[in-house]
């Protein structure tokens, strides 16, 4: 049903193939095809004829699906994952899974993933949807995929700034979280943490893409000093859940070691 709207809602100048998976990982066509009427209508046919099967080859679907996106930066890509569950079948170690698609990701396409069920890894999917500029839904069991799909769709269709990045005019910024800031939606927003550590007025500059032409955006603000300013003391708790899963993250990746298991 989820896959059926996709098709549905695309565009006349978009283009698009499907890549099903399971322990083997199967195309609709060797390449992208354009949409129109009688490429919608083979596919949809090829999407009667997916059966679940009982493996997931989430490493080699990913750079199946990366492989086939052209590096034109002038048209937006998109990687809509979904997945009912984890990682059984050829490469499963979750950090070799991130830099396989981080590598076949030449064209710096956003992934979006989707995690239908409970058996799911779900520091993968948001690692692979946070580092390549996506996000992460999570839809139960007895939850409508569909409806979570079509307010996916309604978001990207409305691109506000891509290409973003949050800097200050005065005053340094350390430990910024999330690092690779993802792009902003219309009617989304974007939560950027750090530290630092002179307080006073400075101005944060908001730089990124509009329709392909760069755009600066400038707010003033006032860095306080530490104990002033209590209503906004959640703040710092955001920025330490989100550097406790950065360096939990690469302890997983690197191994415990003092400085990491300290900080």
């Amino acid at each position: 049903g989820a896959l059926r709207f996709v098709l549905e809602n695309l565009n006349k100048d978009d283009t698009f193939n499907i890549v099903a998976f399971d322990d083997r990982v199967e195309a609709f066509k060797p390449e992208l095809q354009r949409y129109d009427d009688a490429s919608k209508g083979e596919a949809l046919s090829f999407i009667d004829g997916i059966r679940a099967g009982g493996s997931t080859n989430i490493d080699e679907a990913l750079r199946t699906s990366l492989a086939m996106l052209p590096e034109d930066a002038s048209r937006p890509a998109y990687v809509i994952f979904m997945t009912d569950g984890l990682p059984t079948v050829g490469e499963k170690n979750e950090g070799a899974i991130d830099d396989h698609a981080k590598t076949a990701n030449k064209a710096h396409a956003r992934i979006f993933t989707f995690g239908v069920g409970y058996d799911l890894n779900s520091r993968l999917l948001d690692r692979l949807s946070g580092g390549n500029g996506g996000t992460t839904a999570f839809v139960k069991p007895d939850e409508d995929i569909e409806a979570s799909v079509s307010a996916f769709y309604s978001m990207i269709a409305s691109p506000v700034l891509s290409d973003i990045k949050v800097a200050l005019t005065r005053g340094d910024v350390n430990r910024a979280e999330p690092r690779d800031v993802p792009d902003l939606f219309r009617g989304g927003q974007l939560i950027v943490a750090g530290r630092y550590r002179t307080s006073g007025k400075t101005t944060i500059r908001l730089s990124g893409k509009i329709d392909g032409k760069e755009k600066t955006y400038e707010f003033p603000a006032e860095l306080v000093e530490a104990g002033r300013g209590a209503e906004n003391a959640f703040v710092e708790r955001i920025w330490a859940t989100r550097r406790i899963g950065e360096l939990i993250d690469q302890i997983d990746l690197r191994g415990q070691n003092p400085e990491l298991t300290d900080e």
